[in-house]
Order: C-alpha cells, then sequence, then structure tokens
C-alpha cells in the first residue's frame, strides 16, 4: 500500500478571474437566511425613511436598489462560480431564476460597481435625514446599516474565497480578527 499525498488542487476549480475556488460554496446555508433577514430589515427601513423624506427621494432611492437587485446581479452573480447555489446572500438563487449563467466573463467591475451602490443606497438618504432635522432616522439607519455590514462582513465575507472582492477586504480582515481565515 503507497501513501498518495492527495493533490491539493483536486478540490479547486480554477474558474474565474484568475483565481481557484472550491468546488462547493464555503457559506452553510443558515448564512445565506442572517444575511438575507438584515438586507432585508435594511431594505424595509430605507423604504419607510425614504418615503419620509418625500416621493422624488423615494422613487430614486427605490431605483438604486433596483439597479442593484436586477443590473448588479447580472454582472456579479451570474458569472460567479457558486451560480444558483447557496451563497453569502440570497442573490446566488435569485439570480439563477432571472438570468442564466455567464461563463468566462469577469465579475471584477461588477464588485466595484455593487461597492459603489451601497454606498449610494446608504449615503444618499442619510443626506436628506440629517437635511430634514431627522437626527433620530439617522441614526438608526446608520445602526441598521452597520449591523447589516458587520453580518455580512463577519458571516458571508469572512469566508469568502474572492480574494479580489473590494467589499470582502473588510471581511477577510475580520475573518483574520475572528479566527475565520489564516
Amino acid at each position: 500500500m503507497t501513501d498518495k499525498k492527495p493533490n491539493e488542487h483536486e478540490n479547486l476549480v480554477l474558474i474565474q478571474d484568475g483565481c481557484a475556488y472550491p468546488k462547493n460554496p464555503p457559506w452553510n446555508p443558515i448564512v445565506t437566511k442572517i444575511t438575507s433577514f438584515m438586507v432585508f430589515i435594511f431594505f424595509l427601513a430605507g423604504l419607510y425613511g425614504t418615503f419620509k423624506v418625500g416621493f422624488f427621494v423615494f422613487l430614486i432611492w427605490t431605483i438604486a436598489f433596483g439597479v442593484k437587485l436586477y443590473v448588479i446581479r447580472y454582472i456579479v452573480c451570474a458569472r460567479c462560480p457558486y451560480y444558483g447555489e447557496n451563497c453569502s446572500c440570497f442573490y446566488g438563487k435569485m439570480t439563477a431564476k432571472l438570468f442564466k449563467k455567464q461563463e468566462n466573463k469577469s465579475m471584477k467591475l461588477g464588485l466595484w460597481l455593487d461597492m459603489f451602490i451601497w454606498s449610494f443606497i446608504f449615503l444618499y438618504p442619510l443626506y436628506y435625514y440629517l437635511k430634514l432635522d431627522m437626527d433620530l432616522y439617522a441614526m438608526f439607519w446608520c445602526f441598521i446599516y452597520f449591523v447589516m455590514f458587520g453580518c455580512l462582513s463577519v458571516f458571508a465575507c469572512s469566508t469568502c474565497p474572492f480574494e479580489f472582492c473590494p467589499q470582502g477586504f473588510i471581511g477577510r480582515i475580520v475573518g483574520k480578527i475572528i479566527g475565520l481565515r489564516k
């Protein structure tokens, strides 16, 4: 009987953007539920707050969130190696119902655009909350955003294999601090 060392690359698939990924998603299905719940709470808080500010702000914010849920999913999730599977949020399964998989296309630009859209979705209404003396709601809005961002960082980004993701940069640091990453 010979001791054959397993090839460490057998469990990796070189799929996209020059990086190797595990064949199976690294996220526990409970992570999808936790992060999706937090995104949903953030969305409801945004709907309520922007509606209180005024219809135009509500409309712009809702369109931006729609871009995040539709356009950005097309240029990120439809290109992801974990397309159609449980991922760090509900987007993976949702995207498979909206778009066919885009093989051999980079998701790097989409991840940068996703980061920009998240920033806009957070900062755009915050400006109006502060301008209209909705200080208590502004604090609530910041709290909800940072709780959501914290959940995504700890539960999703800290174990995500996409080293090139700008949003995951903080999550990877958090993951190293709490011992989820080496």
